[in-house]
């Protein structure tokens, strides 16, 4: 079986923003907060019992956050105890181009909101608690290069990934994903790994998938 390595790759900046952050995003970010528990994660923000910031994200540098003038581009809260759903707020961090909300304990739907976020580069909700459907927005999502979904409790079918043509990384294994294995994906010229082990597909491997330097499809009905 193959094994992910699962390897967190930014290209950040080394100096602190000199810019507040935007209003809106500063609103979603407490949004974001207030739904997955803040005050008990292992390293939280300096937001009172009142919802109101106590400094700047971008110019104290919250933990987790980095800033590009007033814009939120990376936000990387792996393993802090996060628990709840993921606002469909989101989408007002707009200049977001790093996700990564791995192995905390995440619940509820993926929001179609997210998929609105086209900057997206790299995205990691594995290791969550995470179900539904992957959002057809997600089709919008065509410059995203990593996206982890593994180990959460997904469903359904895998179309709403056929437009993300830049991916590089895609790690689907170990939900409960229907349908067949789309063509198209293999095809995608800079796919370089790909996981789809331990889920319900059906149907046979693409020929298009023989190309790649690594490939996990075992556990299925396939």
């Amino acid at each position: 079986m193959m094994k992910t390595l699962h390897v967190l790759v930014l290209f950040l900046f080394f100096s602190y923003s000199t810019s507040q952050v935007a209003p809106t995003q500063l609103v979603a970010l407490i949004d974001f907060y207030q739904n997955l528990n803040g005050p008990n994660w292992i390293t939280s923000w300096p937001i009172n019992s009142n919802g109101n910031a106590t400094s700047d994200p971008c110019l104290a540098g919250w933990y987790g956050i980095k800033c590009n003038g007033p814009n939120v581009y990376s936000l990387v809260l792996q393993a802090n105890a996060l628990r709840g759903t993921i606002p469909p707020s989101i989408s007002a961090l707009h200049g977001l181009q790093f996700l990564y909300l791995s192995k905390n304990s995440i619940t509820g739907t993926i929001p179609y909101s997210l998929g609105t976020l086209s900057g997206l580069q790299q995205l990691g909700l594995d290791s969550n608690f995470i179900n539904g459907t992957i959002p057809t927005s997600f089709l919008n999502l065509d410059i995203l290069q990593s996206l982890f979904l593994q180990d959460n409790q997904l469903s359904g079918s895998l179309n709403s990934l056929t437009g993300i043509r830049r991916i590089q990384y895609l790690y689907l294994s170990r939900n409960r994903l229907t349908g067949t294995i789309p063509d198209a994906i293999g095809n995608f010229y800079l796919l370089q790994q790909i996981g789809v082990d331990s889920n319900l597909l059906t149907g046979s491997i693409p020929v298009s998938y023989t190309h790649l330097r690594a490939h996990e499809t075992g556990r299925n009905l396939v």
